[in-house]
């Protein structure tokens, strides 16, 4: 069994980041990528192979592979982060079982149906209500870019947007 030392949800999943920061700061040997379309597409699992250094392992699954595994082995041995592409699988992957205590959301997309929260956090109506739902549930949330940079809370802001 594994220990699990960082949570995050970055729809550009493994990248410069994540390669040259966030696993060499936690001392990470493994990388579970938590995506439906990645998980499904060859060529995208090659290209997150080539984003993290050669001495992590990297293993992309299904939110339901994801969680077999979890109650099989907790994702096996080794320090492990792990990333959600979107906040939907996140949120999926909690009601499954896989209860985590924060989440930091670092990126996500853009788009016209979506509200600025904080930093690289926008949401839709559908993903505040998610996240919403995991706060009230006791979960931290949370934007952090960089392992130097501050933890920027997003239960307050992410209470505070409206919808017309």
């Amino acid at each position: 069994m594994g220990t699990v030392k960082a949570i995050r949800c970055d729809f550009r999943m493994i990248h410069g980041q994540i390669g040259s920061a966030w696993i060499r700061n936690l001392n990470a040997n493994k990388v579970v990528l938590v995506s439906e379309k990645a998980a499904h597409d060859d060529f995208l699992k090659k290209t997150m192979v080539m984003a993290a250094p050669p001495s992590c392992k990297q293993v992309v699954y299904t939110v339901d592979e994801a969680i077999e595994q979890w109650n099989k082995d907790r994702f096996g041995p080794g320090t492990i982060m792990i990333i959600f592409q979107y906040i939907q699988e996140a949120y999926e992957m909690y009601n499954k079982g896989f209860k985590f205590p924060y989440l930091n959301i670092a990126n996500t997309t853009n788009g016209d149906d979506m509200k600025h929260v904080v930093r690289t956090c926008n949401v839709t109506k559908e993903q505040q209500e998610m996240l919403l739902d995991l706060l009230s549930k006791g979960v931290k949330l949370y934007a952090q870019g960089l392992p130097e940079e501050s933890q920027a809370d997003i239960g307050g802001p992410l209470q505070k947007i409206t919808w017309e």
